[in-house]
């Protein structure tokens, strides 16, 4: 059977494929609606030298540079410990912060990212990670011995916070059972031609033996001459 026998079958048994396909199409539709909405608000911190010492005296900006800072302050925010924080606090599902790739000499930038089932608790979960992120910065400058005057500090690079309206995997979800639901209506439609088939021919050889067992024999020769054999006389 080639792929022309199935859609023969499939068309021939679209009572059967057809119903399948709309059943398919508002499983789809209902999944569809059923993924629930994910608000994503993101936000871009800038990191500079002290305006007050330009960075003279921060012997981390002085062996690393500023991108150094950059990437410690997004790793403690991060951090399990910081992440939960932030989505203890404000109720988000998700918090993350990662470093900006930057063109060499510019200001190193982090990006803070916050997820939850509404709006304003992601926007919030954003604010938060901007003041927990300034604190985590000068806590690490802190604990290398930097005096205050050379910390290095946190601009400021967006304003609002930016919202975007997700349905995380609902694309993959409708594709899945589109799919599935395809492969079923024609397995079923080929597997219901090939039963009806099969039964009208069994049908047909039932018919044709009954029609050959009702059929008479035609009449032997000696029936046909009064039970005498031509060529033969009694003696």
């Amino acid at each position: 059977m080639d792929l022309f026998d199935v859609a023969r079958a499939c068309r021939r048994r679209w009572y059967v494929t057809v119903p399948l396909m709309v059943l398919t199409l508002a499983l789809a539709g209902a999944a569809y609606l059923a993924v629930p909405t994910v608000y994503r608000a993101s936000t871009v911190v800038g990191l500079a030298p002290s305006p007050v010492s330009g960075g003279e005296g921060n012997g981390i900006i002085n062996n690393g540079g500023t991108i150094m800072l950059a990437h410690l302050t997004a790793a403690g925010l991060s951090s399990p410990t910081g992440a939960r924080e932030i989505e203890d606090s404000t109720g988000a599902t998700d918090f993350a912060a990662a470093v900006v790739a930057v063109p060499g000499g510019q200001m190193p930038m982090v990006n803070l990212v916050a997820s939850a089932h509404d709006r304003d608790t992601a926007e919030s979960a954003v604010t938060m990670s901007q003041r927990l992120a300034k604190d985590e910065l000068n806590r690490i400058q802190a604990n290398a011995g930097i005096p205050e005057r050379a910390y290095g500090v946190l601009c400021q690079v967006s304003g609002t916070p930016v919202i975007d309206v997700l349905r995380p995997g609902r694309m993959k979800l409708v594709a899945g059972i589109v799919g599935l639901g395809l492969i079923i209506s024609v397995l079923a439609g080929v597997y219901w031609d090939l039963r009806r088939t099969r039964s009208q021919l069994r049908d047909q050889g039932e018919g044709d033996r009954l029609t050959d067992a009702d059929t008479p024999e035609p009449p032997s020769p000696a029936d046909a001459d009064g039970g005498e054999v031509p060529g033969r006389h009694r003696g």
